[in-house]
């Protein structure tokens, strides 16, 4: 009788595609069907996580390599200012150290962003797996890539900076949206909850940085009073 499961796991099956054909069919149905590509990614019988963290790293290599590029790009600008001969070969050294970095601490962030929406998700009855939500994750991260042209091109001009800073909030935005439906799909969420799970961690964050703020400024204006010139208002 085990033999007669064998058939629920036939078809089409998703995982019987190549890793890199699984990579282009995701990212393309990121960009291009979100919502019909993030449901596959909760419902599939194996979790497509290799192809969404590969994804992942890949968009996260290609923006610390152009961060990098930038900041080699700025110092180089600074170091002219103020007479000072470039390094040879400083820039790409700075440009692969920053691609390394960016690959090997920013999955961190993404296991610890997924923890920390899974468990608002489970406290608002998501019932989830870790794996898939992680694997719906690390694709709602792809689009970041879109922000690469225009980071390189900032340093341009006022304008181009402008739009740069632009691009990189529509995509934060767009981030977002494709987070909440990655929650919504993953947990069998409706919309609401979904953003609920979305923003509640967000607002904590907002909420405990208020309050570090004032705290601080608070600290330091008790500290430098006694230092206030007299004979002010309030003093």
């Amino acid at each position: 009788m085990v033999h007669m499961r064998e058939p629920s796991r036939g078809g089409p099956e998703p995982e019987r595609r190549s890793l890199f054909a699984d990579f282009a069919e995701l990212v393309y149905g990121i960009f291009f069907s979100p919502v019909k590509t993030l449901k596959e990614v909760a419902s599939r019988p194996r979790s497509p996580l290799p192809a969404t963290f590969t994804a992942y790293l890949a968009v996260a290599f290609t923006g610390g390599l152009a961060g990098g590029g930038v900041w080699v790009q700025t110092m180089r600008e600074l170091g002219q200012t103020a007479g000072m001969p470039p390094v040879a070969g400083a820039g790409l050294g700075v440009a692969v150290a920053s691609a390394l970095a960016a690959v090997l601490i920013g999955p961190i962030g993404l296991f610890i962003k997924t923890g920390v929406l899974g468990l608002v998700s489970s406290l608002l009855g998501g019932t989830g797996e870790p794996r898939r939500l992680l694997a719906a994750l690390s694709l709602t991260y792809v689009p970041s890539v879109v922000t690469v042209p225009f980071s390189l091109l900032a340093s341009a001009g006022p304008a181009l900076g402008a739009l740069s800073a632009f691009a990189t909030i529509g995509v934060l935005v767009w981030r977002l949206v494709l987070d909440i439906i990655a929650i919504r799909e993953v947990h069998g969420f409706g919309t609401g909850r979904a953003v609920a799970a979305a923003l509640l961690p967000l607002a904590a964050v907002v909420l405990a940085a208020v309050v570090f703020f004032v705290i601080v400024f608070t600290t330091m204006a008790g500290l430098l009073a006694p230092f206030a010139p007299r004979g002010l208002p309030g003093y």
